[in-house]
């Protein structure tokens, strides 16, 4: 429920930037190339919180930030086990920091990829 809340209320501020004439209005969180409060940029880890595990749900890129313009360290196949450590958020999706335990890959993994839709530990940035 935390993630889809989350999501809405983005996507309610990005829609409710209105502008009256002469009213500069920022971009939504999220916009292309943006960082946000929340988000990890490239090369920032997660704390491990979570004692949980899943698994990806299609094949998903591993990625060293939260947004797909940061590299992909490596891939998660869907029977991989993932040992979650926390989510946070970065624009209108939450993101989960993971280790992949096939390959010891570290890094994030959209949570609309994830079983369980990922963490449900915040990071706690």
């Amino acid at each position: 429920m935390r993630k889809i809340t989350i999501a809405a209320a983005t996507v309610a501020l990005g829609l409710s930037g209105v502008a009256m004439a002469g009213t500069a209005v920022a971009a939504p969180p999220g916009a292309a190339g943006t960082v946000t409060p929340n988000s990890a940029a490239c090369g920032h880890n997660g704390p491990n919180r979570d004692p949980n595990t899943g698994h990806a749900t299609t094949a998903a890129n591993i990625r060293n930030g939260t947004s797909t313009s940061c590299p992909a360290v490596g891939a998660a196949q869907p029977g991989d086990v993932l040992d979650y450590y926390c989510w946070t958020s970065a624009g209108s999706y939450t993101w989960t920091f993971v280790r992949d335990t096939r390959t010891g890959t570290i890094g994030w993994i959209r949570d609309d990829l994830l079983s369980g839709n990922g963490s449900n530990y915040s990071c706690g940035f």
